[in-house]
């Protein structure tokens, strides 16, 4: 049977356990930036660098990355699931630096401050002598000054990432998703990079709408230090005289349909930015008795559709979106007079969702580019530069131009309805209005 410890030598083991602990993580890191100092071709310049500095610069402890959920929401399911994708993207997204000859992660940037310190100080020191002269002094303040620096943009890195992050992931109808940087002293910090995230709740109002309460949203975009900003317009923008500043709230109707029509493959948020990009700097394109038509645009400003918008109990209501070439837009109203196309030929060859203008054979064709850029559409094709699709080449663009062109919808008859199941087609008859 073992013996039972006393506290004093319990306590005595946990101390030799975090020794050895410590001792062996700092080993690592030495291993690891002499490795990437070598890499890089610098031992020679590292070589020239006084003992005592580069002692200090090999114990330095990097401050990896790490990733927190605050005590308020830690039993949130959906922040844990956003913690595992940040820190995967730590260890794979790749940053470009200045001269860097090779790319790294965030996670490689902080852990490699050292290496980045030598790379960029650009300091030739050949001392001799006493090392406590004022030439080393100089040089090591500015070592050290370099290496605060290149903390600070890693933190701004990371800053920039979390933003990215949050927005591809959080909708203003679910879980809102914030951030903070704890920002330790970076002067050789014993302590990691920390963020912290938080989970808060949306802003649900039910407003009344063609005689019906709707579940409506307020459109927001989340920000650091647990910040949340809430959109809010000038009722000038929907044409109205008084009334002062009004939140913008979107129908769930319409968050729906713009993901419908938005979504891709590999960006299912893709819709998102464009309803805030939207928001931020409302357009107006026309106003129908109390509708006010609003451009949906990209980050990069080319339009994909129309938000409708009108005044409902002190708030703008988004009440839905229509894509660009859907029915009533100026863009449909062309695309008949010009090809024949009704709105049952735009369902059936899917010209209604952005993902097939993202398809490869589709954006490269120039007969197609021509004809929806004479039709006003001619943004959607370019609008495959701002996301990352993952859309098969299906040869979609050989059967819109043979429906077009071909067929042209030539100015014939709708089709007739399809017989119900389970009655043969020659049983089907179209019953003619008397004369």
């Amino acid at each position: 049977m073992a013996k039972k410890l006393t506290k004093e030598q319990q306590r005595k083991r946990r101390k030799d356990q975090k020794t050895r602990r410590s001792r062996k993580a700092l080993a690592a890191s030495r291993r690891s930036m002499i490795d990437m100092i070598t890499r890089l071709g610098l031992m020679d310049t590292f070589g020239q660098f006084p003992e005592r500095i580069q002692d200090k610069l090999l114990r330095a402890r990097n401050p990896s990355p790490k990733i927190v959920i605050a005590e308020d929401s830690e039993q949130d399911l959906e922040l844990a699931l956003f913690k595992t994708e940040m820190e995967s993207l730590l260890q794979t997204m790749p940053i470009q630096l200045p001269n860097w000859p090779f790319e790294v992660s965030l996670y490689e940037y902080c852990r490699n401050a050292v290496p980045l310190t030598v790379f960029y100080a650009g300091v030739k020191m050949a001392f001799s002598g006493n090392a406590d002269q004022p030439a080393f002094l100089d040089a090591g303040k500015h070592l050290l000054d370099n290496y605060v620096q290149i903390l600070v943009a890693g933190m701004d890195a990371l800053d920039e990432l979390c933003a990215m992050l949050s927005l591809m992931t959080t909708r203003f109808d679910r879980k809102i998703i914030t951030w903070d940087l704890c920002e330790d002293d970076t002067s050789f910090p014993k302590r990691p990079l920390t963020v912290s995230f938080r989970a808060a709740n949306p802003r649900v109002r039910y407003i009344m709408s063609d005689g019906t309460r709707r579940k409506a949203y307020q459109a927001c975009l989340p920000l650091s230090r647990h910040e949340i900003h809430w959109y809010e317009w000038e009722a000038s923008v929907l044409g109205l005289s008084s009334g002062g500043r009004l939140p913008v709230c979107v129908q769930s109707h319409a968050i729906n349909r713009l993901c419908t029509r938005l979504e891709t493959r590999s960006e299912l948020e893709f819709a998102i930015f464009v309803l805030l990009k939207s928001v931020e700097s409302p357009q107006v394109v026309k106003r129908q008795r109390d509708v006010t038509w609003l451009e949906a645009r990209t980050p990069l400003g080319r339009r994909v559709g129309y938000f409708l918008v009108e005044f409902a109990e002190g708030a703008a209501l988004v009440k839905t979106f229509l894509f660009l070439t859907m029915g009533n837009t100026p863009e449909s109203e062309r695309l008949y007079p010009m090809l024949g196309a009704r709105r049952d030929d735009i369902e059936y060859l899917e010209l209604d969702k952005l993902a097939t203008y993202l398809r490869p054979d589709v954006v490269k064709d120039k007969e197609l580019a021509e004809i929806f850029g004479n039709c006003g559409c001619g943004q959607l094709l370019d609008v495959h530069d701002e996301v990352r699709s993952d859309e098969a080449d299906r040869g979609d663009a050989k059967d819109i131009k043979r429906y077009l062109l071909t067929s042209k919808a030539l100015g014939r008859p709708p089709k007739p309805p399809q017989p119900p199941q389970g009655i043969r087609a020659s049983d089907f008859r179209l019953i003619r209005p008397p004369m």
